[in-house]
């Protein structure tokens, strides 16, 4: 696979990636996310995970930094794409 469509394809799960973040699914994500990810492989059969639920602030920083970085690879991908073409 050549560059420009492992360029444009990850540009487009990184802008989705944004987009979920940026959407209202993410208030039933739990607290920890990753930690909470890591306990679900690690735990043995009669463990039981408690989650907490709070309130909080979200940070829209993380959306809004992936959506543009995830259409500018998009872009970058298609034009690196031309260039090979000699377009």
């Amino acid at each position: 696979m050549n560059s420009s469509k492992w360029l444009i394809r990850t540009g487009y799960a990184v802008a989705l990636v944004g987009l979920f973040f940026a959407s209202p699914l993410t208030d039933f994500l739990p607290v920890d996310l990753w930690a909470s990810l890591g306990q679900m492989f690690k735990a043995r059969a009669g463990d039981h995970t408690y989650y907490r639920v709070v309130p909080g602030e979200q940070s829209y920083l993380l959306p809004w930094l992936l959506i543009p970085a995830g259409v500018a690879a998009v872009l970058v991908g298609h034009w690196l794409k031309r260039r090979k073409q000699g377009l």
